[in-house]
């Protein structure tokens, strides 16, 4: 599950929020789709989501865990790929050899 709670988002030199106390919440295995025009936070806030840039207020919850505790690569990478498992291996496995 994601879960965003009252999250805003204001950059600086701007007298607007691009997000304003965005509350959304979008159960695991489902898909989500934001609507919008041009200009209205559709893109910051998946933006957030992965943190690759930061709410200015609330909280980001992803499987219960908020975002801004959590490596933001790992938010990013899909960890149960089996093809990522794979390669992860064998990085491993390639480590150690040479250790």
């Amino acid at each position: 599950m994601i879960e965003l709670r009252q999250v805003s988002k204001a950059f600086s030199g701007s007298t607007r929020y691009a997000v304003d106390r965005l509350t959304l919440a979008v159960p695991g295995g489902r898909t989500c789709v934001l609507i919008g025009p041009s200009g209205c936070g559709k893109t910051t806030t998946l933006r957030m989501i992965n943190r690759l840039i930061e709410p200015t207020s609330g909280r980001i919850l992803v499987e219960g865990e908020d975002v801004m505790k959590v490596d933001p690569v790992g938010l990013r990478v899909n960890w149960d790929s089996p093809d990522l498992q794979t390669e992860a291996e064998k990085l491993q496995a390639k480590v150690t050899a040479a250790a």
